[in-house]
């Protein structure tokens, strides 16, 4: 008997080392799009915590973007915060306006700006249900 590797083995592990890139290059090419679904993510929990604190707190709760700075303030009358918006550097906030405003009021209806987020050519939005202020990214 020769020393070497058969044909099924060598079948074998070309099999298995296909499977394995079958499953890798997938998610390696997708970690360049994550950018821009980790910062509608990251934007949907604020604008749903602000929905929250108003529920909670039986007060409305404003909302406010600011794009070319990249920051944000959550206002009330018992509370006000503000920070950096938690989105990738890739990210763009599109808007006309110098500042976006959404009010989330106590009995859980809401009003204001639809937030639109771009990367490498593509756009997601977040909008706000008027009558359930519910949270919507698409």
């Amino acid at each position: 008997m020769r020393p070497g590797f058969t044909l099924v083995e060598v079948a074998v592990v070309l099999l298995v080392m296909m499977l394995a890139t079958a499953v890798t290059v997938p998610r390696l090419l997708d970690d360049s799009r994550d950018g821009l679904a980790n910062s509608t993510d990251a934007m949907t929990r604020l604008l749903l915590d602000a929905r929250i604190t108003a529920a909670r707190t039986a007060r409305p709760v404003t909302f406010t973007i600011d794009p070319k700075g990249r920051r944000y303030w959550t206002e009330s009358t018992t509370l006000s915060r503000s920070d950096t918006l938690p989105i990738s550097a890739d990210v763009v906030l599109l808007s006309l306006r110098p500042r976006l405003r959404i009010r989330f009021d106590a009995q859980g209806s809401a009003f204001g700006d639809t937030v639109h987020l771009r990367s490498e050519g593509r756009t997601r939005s977040i909008a706000i249900d008027a009558w359930s202020g519910a949270v919507h990214a698409r």
